[in-house]
This record gives C-alpha cells, sequence and structure tokens, in this order.
C-alpha cells in the first residue's frame, strides 16, 4: 500500500487518502504472503526480508478485548483478571527476535495510544530508537493539535533538539558596512594564506587576494 505526498495536502486529506488505500487492501487481506513472495520473485537477500523491512500493526481494543488489551499495557502490571474460568497475571518475558528490521506494534487503550518499537540491534541502538519515538511523538502531537495543517508543516523535532539547532546556528556576527566581499576575502587571506576559500563540484578553487 503506497501514501503519495503531493502538493500542500493537509494531513486530514491525507488521511482520508490512506483510508480509502487501505479499505481497497483488505479486499486482498487473505492473501498469503508466501504466495505473493513467490509471484513476485524479488531479488532474495539473507540479510533482510523481501519486499519490505519496516512493519507497523496497529491493534484495536475491540478485536483483542478491552480487559485483556488494558491488561497488557506495560503500566497495568500489578493487575489480575478472570478470563472465562481462569485468573491471569502478568508474567514478562524476554524480547524475542522479530522478523523485520523495524517494527512499531501500537494499540488504543482507554483514549490513549500505547506503542512498542522492536528493532534490530544490528542496525539500530537505543539511543537511535529513543530519539525516533521522540519525533514520532512530537508528529502525533503536532497532528493533534492542527490536522488541517500541511504534512510538510507538521513537526517532528523535539523541544530540546531544537533548542539545540538554535545554538548551533547562533553564530549571527554584525556585517561591516564599509566593506564587500572582496575585502572580507582578502582580509580572510591574510590570516589564512593556504587555506581552501570555495569548494565547487568537487574541485577546490582558492582565493589568495590576486586581483
Amino acid at each position: 500500500m503506497r501514501a503519495v505526498f503531493k502538493g500542500e495536502l493537509t494531513f486530514k486529506h491525507f488521511l482520508s487518502k490512506v483510508n480509502q488505500t487501505v479499505l481497497a487492501a483488505l479486499e486482498h487481506q487473505e492473501y498469503p504472503f508466501p504466495l505473493l513472495v513467490e509471484r513476485l520473485q524479488p531479488k532474495r537477500d539473507p540479510s533482510r526480508t523481501p519486499l519490505f523491512q519496516v512493519n507497523f500493526n496497529f491493534i484495536k481494543s475491540q478485536k483483542v478485548g478491552i480487559k485483556l488489551i488494558e491488561f497488557l499495557v506495560p503500566s497495568n502490571t500489578d493487575a489480575k483478571m478472570n478470563v472465562g474460568t481462569l485468573e491471569v497475571e502478568p508474567f514478562e518475558m524476554a524480547q524475542q527476535e522479530g522478523q523485520f528490521d523495524l517494527a512499531l506494534e501500537m494499540m488504543d487503550v482507554k483514549n490513549s495510544l500505547v506503542g512498542a518499537f522492536k528493532y534490530n540491534t544490528d542496525l539500530f541502538d537505543e539511543a537511535t530508537i529513543t530519539q525516533m519515538v521522540g519525533h514520532f511523538q512530537t508528529l502525533l502531537e503536532g497532528i493533534v493539535a492542527n490536522p488541517l495543517q500541511s504534512i510538510h508543516a507538521l513537526p517532528l523535532l523535539t523541544e530540546a533538539e531544537l533548542q539545540q539547532l538554535l545554538a548551533w546556528n547562533d553564530t549571527i556576527t554584525d556585517y561591516p558596512r564599509d566593506k564587500t566581499i572582496v575585502d572580507l576575502f582578502e582580509e580572510q587571506v591574510k590570516k589564512t594564506p593556504d587555506a581552501i576559500a570555495v569548494v565547487f563540484e568537487n574541485q577546490q578553487l582558492t582565493y589568495r587576494g590576486v586581483p
């Protein structure tokens, strides 16, 4: 299923288009994935899964059962509940190997979204995934705040990253009004005569103050 970003689509309009794509694709939801791979015959690489390497899975509470899905949320790990004649309680399991390089599983619980990232530790480290989680959360907050804004205008950077970016770009200095660009180049040449002044199309051009 492909999503096309064209023009200045608002998120609400984009969501409507994606919804239509998903509904159309559901007509083929029973098609076996191994058979699809066999028919398409993609170039195989033993280091990755065929066709795609990133997976998103959204679990709706009505399919799993509202009580059970709330029971699966990490914040409710001390809870106990009855399922039929059985009383169940949480049991923490070790992380198991996934099929994809990156997977995101999300559930709707009590008007909230709970997500879990699964990733290949040969490709991603914890810091990268933590940063990705922050970007995803910022994106969702921006969508909720204004679903009618352009997709290209939706925020990704966290507040801490924005502050860091501003700090890195805080290099504004007063421009001397009585000097031209050539004057400034010549002054810099006197300070660092062997330094490269301009790099253009992989060719190094130097300016040494020669008229």
